[in-house]
């Protein structure tokens, strides 16, 4: 009833042809039929994203000649045009991290590893800043945005990574060497953990400690368990973990921080207490930040 009233639009929806009416149609339609019709003009766009979407997985495995690929099938053989990639996602939605999944990409891991080539991030000026993301610049792999997958996959070729890098401008154009290994070589530095973040999700909290001593290390840092002593040839620092799901600038979380006995030791020691945001910007910097007043507890 509702497809006769509104002209056989029906028929136009089951041939693929777009159900977007006219102002001037519009205007000559009851509330109701505005609804159903902006409803099925919503499908039909919805429909088309998803075909759009077929299209671009088929043609990864048009690339090598074979059938429509199924996600999490057997990858690519190692002759390849993009043999030697072992490709790792930093914020990616499901949809892009299908691309991954194709034959042509010879390896995909999940989770970092020292092997990875290339970090895939969003097609995005500021990427998300993640642990993959900083890992990836220590470990001098590159950090490009996922058209540089797509395009790879149109012209079938490895391309060049250069118009697609989304690292920081202090570190285009490094590779894995001496800078990445001597970025905090002159600092010992102990983690710590939130008081309140500790007790209230402690399984969490000592992963993110595992993954912040993890930078350090990876950054030439030496990661001590106690309050660092001072030394001529050395920085020490005490770097408290960003808390679970808490700003860092929690008042609570800080007033309970500066109840703790080690900080106090650290006070009285004049060593400085910085919070995870100044491992982070060091990174990106390319350089260890000696502005510690900005991050301090």
């Amino acid at each position: 009833k509702n497809a006769k009233q509104m002209g056989g639009l029906e028929d136009d929806t089951a041939a693929g042809v777009s159900v977007e009416a006219t102002p001037v149609e519009k205007t000559k339609m009851s509330a109701r039929e505005r609804r159903l019709l902006s409803s099925m003009d919503k499908k039909e766009k919805k429909k088309s994203k998803t075909s759009k979407e077929a299209e671009t997985i088929d043609k990864i495995a048009g690339a090598k000649g074979k059938a429509p690929i199924v996600c999490g099938g057997t990858k690519g053989a190692s002759g390849t045009f993009l043999s030697g990639v072992v490709a790792c996602a930093s914020n990616l939605s499901a949809e892009d991290k299908r691309l991954l999944n194709a034959e042509c990409i010879p390896k995909y891991v999940s989770s970092w590893s020292d092997s990875v080539t290339h970090v895939i991030c969003p097609s995005s000026k500021e990427p998300v800043v993640t642990f993959k993301y900083l890992l990836a610049l220590l470990k001098g792999a590159h950090i490009v945005s996922i058209d540089w997958l797509i395009q790879c996959i149109e012209q079938e070729a490895h391309l060049n990574e250069a118009p697609f890098n989304l690292k920081p401008d202090s570190w285009t154009g490094t590779a894995a060497g001496p800078k990445q290994s001597a970025l905090l070589s002159k600092y010992e530095v102990q983690v710590v953990v939130p008081p309140v973040s500790k007790k209230e999700n402690p399984v969490g909290m000592t992963k993110m400690m595992s993954r912040v001593e993890g930078l350090l290390k990876d950054a030439g840092a030496k990661v001590v368990n106690r309050l660092p002593r001072a030394s001529s040839d050395r920085h020490c620092l005490v770097l408290v973990v960003d808390g679970s799901s808490r700003n860092a600038d929690d008042p609570n979380e800080t007033s309970q921080i500066v109840m703790e006995s080690w900080f106090a030791r650290a006070q009285g020691a004049q060593i400085p207490v910085v919070r995870q945001a100044w491992l982070k910007e060091s990174i990106l910097n390319g350089a260890a930040l000696d502005n510690y007043l900005d991050y301090s507890i």
